[in-house]
């Protein structure tokens, strides 16, 4: 059993008044930026690297137009809102050999690799994150949106990008840093108060989930309840993987306080690994990112 005692938590008001101001990618005047439109959401690019004179625009273009390809191959293949999807086929009962003839080689690997993923989410989170237990059956949006993210990372660090930052629709990957001698800065919004920041936090290389109310209201589903009751109203998980950061920030709002001691169990424990709740009017936190 774990002694709660060795572990790092700080407990903070949380009363609806900033607790301090930031401001996440702050404006470059050579920054390019692209939003794209996918999966629902919007995924926007911020990257610094013609600033430094390492990458010109027509190059950091031509590789944004990559990863944007890139995530919208992971929507037709993972989308739970089409008809064509090879997750929509899953929940739909469809046969394997159904799902062979509709779906090539490298659509079943992408599927094969979230399913490992999953589970190993699940077993992380003690089933607080379960992507076969949602409604309409098998849902794995709660791990791809990070993971695909931080493969659209992979794809603008191959062509040569150094400084840039991912914001898919509230999950973020970082790389380098706005230049190369100062982080990456991201303010943690209020539940309550979207124009207010309740926490500020510096990333060089990781990335920075959150989950929570905030616009679209109550929308995290309760495995264990089999309902949208869950414990805390916002979570924010920061660290390397951003699927599982993605995941884990998931079922912390399900189980809120209770599940943070696991934080210190996942890959690299503490030493990578913080995260942030809300519950109530309290904000409890884990590791050095929050401290």
């Amino acid at each position: 059993m774990r002694n709660p005692c060795s572990l790092r938590f700080h407990k903070r008001s949380c009363d609806g008044s900033p607790l301090s101001s930031s401001v996440s990618a702050r404006t470059a005047p050579l920054a390019v930026l692209h939003s794209e439109h996918v999966w629902g959401t919007v995924v926007s690019f911020d990257v610094r690297d013609r600033a430094f004179g390492s990458a010109s625009e027509e190059s950091i273009r031509d590789a944004i137009e990559q990863a944007c390809s890139w995530l919208h191959e992971v929507d037709r293949v993972f989308s739970t809102f089409r008809e064509d999807s090879l997750v929509t086929a899953i929940r739909r009962g469809d046969s394997a050999e159904q799902m062979t003839d509709d779906f090539n080689a490298r659509d079943r690997d992408l599927l094969a690799d979230v399913l490992d993923a999953c589970d190993r989410c699940a077993q992380l989170t003690d089933g607080a994150f379960d992507a076969w237990r949602l409604p309409g059956g098998f849902d794995p949006s709660g791990y791809v949106k990070g993971w695909a993210a931080d493969i659209a990372a992979e794809i603008l660090s191959k062509s040569g990008l150094s400084h840039f930052m991912i914001d898919a629709g509230g999950d973020i990957v970082c790389r380098g840093g706005e230049s190369p001698t100062e982080p990456w800065h991201i303010g943690i919004r209020h539940p309550d108060k979207p124009m207010d920041i309740m926490a500020n936090v510096t990333v060089q290389d990781g990335s920075v989930a959150t989950s929570g109310i905030y616009e679209r209201g109550q929308h995290v589903f309760n495995p264990a309840s089999g309902d949208f009751t869950t414990a805390a109203r916002a979570a924010t998980v920061i660290g390397p993987d951003a699927g599982i950061a993605d995941a884990v920030a998931t079922a912390l709002i399900v189980q809120g306080v209770a599940l943070m001691p696991m934080v210190q169990d996942l890959p690299g424990g503490l030493a990578e690994w913080s995260a942030l709740v809300v519950v109530g009017d309290a904000v409890t936190s884990i590791g050095d990112a929050f401290s």
